[in-house]
């Protein structure tokens, strides 16, 4: 029997059951194992699952708290596939094996599947299988920067030189399993499009009813009720509900702009439906509110992702403790190059140096305009970087002296008939109006002592 794994973290514990239930519909008597990206801190309990569970912190990756730092909870879960992947191979000793996303539901068996692995060692389903023609999202350019292979699915078998590939993907993605599109990165599925070139036995699955998903809907279009469903005349395999909203199902995806649930064929619009109402019955809307424990510095900080886009090019054995000489207080310490009052932190300085958007604004740098780009962030830049106010407080000035200190900077950065107007504005969100309290009795008492 082919044995199945995906990989989520506790949020999407719905999906996995819902993945796993129609797995086992079909085949009584295979295995599923679940990846766990997390920790269950007594939310669920594995054994009583219809899955093996496998924490990602027993897959051996190197300094795995620095790993699971440094990306992202989509990134994170994608990074570790190889790993899990050759995990299963040595210690179960298996010779095939399927990887499904959590979101994808399994409508017929895997029969075909498994001969396909008696004779190839990497079997992959391109997004589309025909041409875009519209100007809709996602498009051909979309997709190639996604990557041709829709990694939601990949079967594995020894039939291909599988320890070199396993050994080759973990190595990339080990630093390199970021969304990062306008360097050529997409997680691990851009990496994947170097596979058929570079290893041995591979084959690209074009069977219509394989993977189909908000990508292809436009080529494809399920028909059928019950327990029987056709794609363009052929068995649907399984349906990939990627970026599906369960509290919204008129938009199909959040991932495209292309469909509303109305344009889609009956028998999808069904399906759509049908997978809410499975994703309800296992309990989704109490696990999707569940915390991800990679999510929070030990002091119960969320961390911002540009935090861990910083870590990557650091070397911090555990970046999630806090405290002296921790990765949270480089974070808030003065940025470099810059020794006077206001004072931008590392991170501060990180958000400048990374978005180019903000450089042309402020285009004479980070020691010219310190407390423009202060004001920035107090007004817009922690809702865009998603920023507690733990990263925003060692920027606000804390003595006489350092306020003042600030309102000379601020005048110097601003010319004309806009600096008074701007200094009070300046001085109510930056440094708040207790501060700003105390800022108007000191400028007052300056003025007096002038007169």
């Amino acid at each position: 029997m082919l044995p199945i794994v995906t990989i989520a973290s506790k949020n999407y514990l719905a999906q996995v059951r819902t993945l796993a239930e129609s797995y086992l519909r079909l085949h009584a008597d295979g295995e599923v194992f679940f990846c766990l990206v997390d920790q269950v801190d007594g939310y669920f309990d594995p054994e009583h699952e219809p899955f093996t569970t496998i924490f990602a912190e027993s897959l051996n990756i190197s300094n795995w708290q620095q790993f699971a730092f440094k990306y992202t909870i989509l990134e994170l879960n994608t990074a570790v596939k190889p790993y899990l992947l050759s995990y299963l191979f040595e210690h179960y000793q298996l010779d095939k094996l399927v990887y499904f996303d959590p979101d994808i539901v399994l409508y017929n068996s895997l029969d075909t599947l498994e001969a396909l692995l008696d004779t190839y060692g990497i079997v992959l389903t391109p997004h589309i299988l025909e041409p875009i023609n519209d100007s809709a999202a996602p498009s051909e350019i979309d997709l190639l920067q996604a990557g041709t292979y829709n990694l939601g699915f990949v079967a594995l078998s020894r039939r291909t030189n599988l320890r070199p590939l396993l050994k080759w993907w973990e190595s990339r993605l080990y630093n390199q399993c970021i969304r990062d599109v306008e360097h050529g990165l997409f997680v691990d599925q851009r990496w994947m499009d170097l596979a058929p070139a570079m290893f041995r036995n591979v084959y690209i699955w074009q069977h219509p009813g394989c993977n189909v998903a908000y990508w292809n809907f436009a080529h494809r279009a399920v028909q059928g009720k019950g327990n029987t469903f056709l794609v363009n005349g052929e068995p649907l395999m399984f349906m990939h509900y990627s970026g599906l909203v369960v509290e919204n199902l008129e938009s199909v995806s959040k991932h495209q702009n292309r469909f509303t649930l109305g344009d889609l064929s009956t028998g999808t619009q069904y399906l759509i439906k049908d997978y809410r109402d499975k994703l309800l019955a296992n309990d989704y809307t109490t696990v999707k509110t569940w915390p991800y424990v990679y999510g929070k510095f030990t002091n119960g900080i969320s961390i911002p992702d540009i935090a861990r886009a910083i870590c990557r090019k650091l070397d911090w054995l555990d970046p999630f403790k806090t405290g002296p000489g921790s990765f949270f207080e480089y974070l808030n310490s003065p940025a470099e190059g810059v020794s006077a009052a206001p004072y931008l932190t590392q991170l501060a300085a990180a958000v400048y140096r990374e978005n180019t958007n903000l450089q042309r604004y402020l285009p004479e740098g980070l020691t010219q305009q310190r407390t423009r780009l202060m004001h920035w962030f107090y007004t817009e830049g922690y809702l865009y970087y998603q920023l507690d106010d733990a990263f925003l407080e060692p920027m606000r000035p804390k003595s006489t002296l350092e306020i003042m200190a600030t309102v000379v900077q601020q005048q110097q950065e601003l010319g004309g008939t806009a600096r008074k107007m701007r200094l009070k504005h300046v001085a109510k969100t930056v440094l708040g109006m207790p501060v700003y309290e105390r800022l108007r009795a000191i400028y007052r008492g300056f003025i007096g002592s002038r007169a």
